[in-house]
């Protein structure tokens, strides 16, 4: 009679309950795809995080690495210089000694060629007076004034 038409009433209310079932299974899958969602934001920021501490340790590493070698190459620079200073002062007290060597040895050359002059000078006195027959042999390597003077008087 005047009122709502039943059919169309159950009609629009089997429509409502169907829009509102699929509108809950979609919820429902909506929350799962969100739940989903959240445990791999959740997983995504624990592995961001090992990967964070894993840089920092990475970083911390590399510096000290870095600060290690650093020290190790100073240690070697100054070992070098140590012992190229020390190389320098033996190479220099060879020199000095090889100096005092040569030294002596032209004193020793200069005295000789003074004391040979003075045999031979005796000898050349000795062939002017006239004793020619009278030369003796002497060993320059042991050349002596004293032993020149002996020599000289026999």
């Amino acid at each position: 009679m005047r009122g709502y038409d039943r059919k169309q009433v159950e009609e629009v209310r089997q429509r409502a309950t169907k829009e509102i079932e699929t509108l809950l299974s979609e919820l429902k899958e909506a929350r799962e795809i969100a739940e989903t969602a959240l445990r791999h934001v959740e997983n995504y920021r624990s592995q961001e995080d090992t990967l964070k501490e894993a840089l920092v340790l990475a970083q911390k590493t590399a510096d000290e690495t870095r600060a290690l070698a650093q020290k190790e190459a100073e240690y070697i620079r100054e070992k070098a210089q140590s012992d190229a200073l020390t190389t320098a002062d033996q190479y220099q007290e060879r020199i000095n000694d090889l100096r005092w060597d040569l030294e002596r040895l032209r004193l020793e050359r200069q005295k000789f060629v003074i004391h040979f002059r003075a045999i031979l000078q005796e000898q050349l006195q000795a062939l002017d007076e006239g004793r020619s027959a009278q030369f003796t042999l002497v060993n320059l390597e042991t050349l002596d004034p004293a032993e020149n003077e002996e020599a000289a008087a026999s």
